[in-house]
């Protein structure tokens, strides 16, 4: 395995890849999802469909 930079949840993540990331906005006003995502259980649900 190349050696790597960082570690994600504590797996070490390879440079010689792409990563993919999402971003789950926890504000109440959000103008992109209109604070769908502001409980916290919502969240999480969202972070799961989308990782």
């Amino acid at each position: 395995m190349p050696e790597s930079l960082a570690t994600v949840c504590g797996r070490p993540v390879a440079v010689d890849r792409a990563l993919v990331m999402a971003i789950v906005n926890r504000t109440p006003d959000s103008f992109y999802d209109k604070g769908a995502t502001w409980a916290e259980d919502k969240a999480f649900d969202r972070v799961a469909e989308v990782v």
